[in-house]
């Protein structure tokens, strides 16, 4: 999928009644337009782009529009599309532990902090967390244990403020909200901040929202489970592993090396985006039972 040859001339025209081709914008506008350019090359015509990739990129090319005109006094900058959040960054994840990932980092595009994590629940009911923090590590450290004491307060039916403990110093304000797929509170997003009321409604608004798009990334993944295919070797070790058995055991079991039995382990791992062995095992389980 080729741009046409005309937008490729753009990137070294100047636009009629632009600054000069020294001016920053003009510079700033022809570099953006050649990474664009760039990406669209590389595009494969004939893969499905990643979920909601095309919304976002049309979104943004109105947006842009809009923001041209205001500039000319041709629009009302008021009126301009905003331009798309973080929250369908979080729709192209591939496993739990990328979701959990993907989180503060999409946070971090839309709001003002500290320090955020996520904490999502693989279906084995291990916790998969992630931080981060621009400045300070020890501030990550500390939003990853708030991510997690809320993780569990809140699956376990408990949100209210006077249940949670003190809020750990110096972060003195912060915001969470849970991740619910099919009922369940499946993880949470957290967001501190070192300053006192650091964060307003609509703050928790652009939480509430990446949180929604983050529990549909969930649904989707844990769909994906459940259809898990194997071949019928892999299928072999999958249901021993789920039995219990360690690779050396396995490999008694089948007749073949201990190195078979873990290339087995790894393709399934590698093609599905598993973290570990279990997690495998407890999907192929899951996706016998709701066969």
């Amino acid at each position: 999928m080729s741009p046409p040859a005309q937008c490729l001339k753009l990137v070294a025209m100047e636009p009629i009644g632009s600054p000069g081709t020294s001016s920053p914008l003009t510079n700033l506008l022809h570099e953006c337009v050649e990474r664009v350019l760039s990406s669209w090359c590389r595009a494969d015509g004939g893969v499905e782009p990643p979920a909601g990739a095309t919304e976002r990129f049309v979104a943004a090319l109105a947006a842009l529009e809009q923001a041209a005109a205001a500039l000319c006094g041709e629009g009302d900058v008021a009126a301009a599309a905003p331009v798309p959040s973080g929250s369908v960054e979080v729709e192209s994840a591939r496993s739990y532990a990328h979701l959990a990932g993907l989180l503060p980092r999409a946070l971090e595009r839309v709001l003002s902090f500290d320090a955020a994590a996520a904490a999502v629940q693989r279906p084995d009911g291990e916790l998969v967390v992630d931080a981060i923090s621009k400045d300070d590590p020890a501030l990550a450290d500390l939003a990853r244990e708030r991510a997690v004491i809320l993780q569990r307060l809140v699956s376990g039916g408990v949100e209210r403020e006077e249940a949670l403990p003190d809020r750990p110093l110096p972060l003195r304000s912060g915001l969470h909200f849970p991740l619910v797929a099919d009922g369940l509170v499946v993880g949470v997003i957290y967001v501190g901040s070192i300053r006192e009321g650091a964060f307003s409604e609509k703050d928790l608004e652009v939480l509430v929202d990446i949180a929604r798009h983050a529990s549909g990334a969930f649904r989707r993944i844990d769909g994906e489970l459940h259809a898990l295919r194997a071949t019928p070797r892999q299928a072999q070790v999958l249901a021993l592993v789920a039995s219990g058995l360690s690779d050396k055991e396995i490999a008694v079991r089948l007749g073949v090396s201990p190195r078979t039995v873990r290339t087995h382990l790894e393709r399934v791992l590698r093609d599905h985006g598993f973290a570990s062995r279990t997690e495998a095992a407890t999907a192929w389980l899951r996706g016998e039972r709701s066969s």
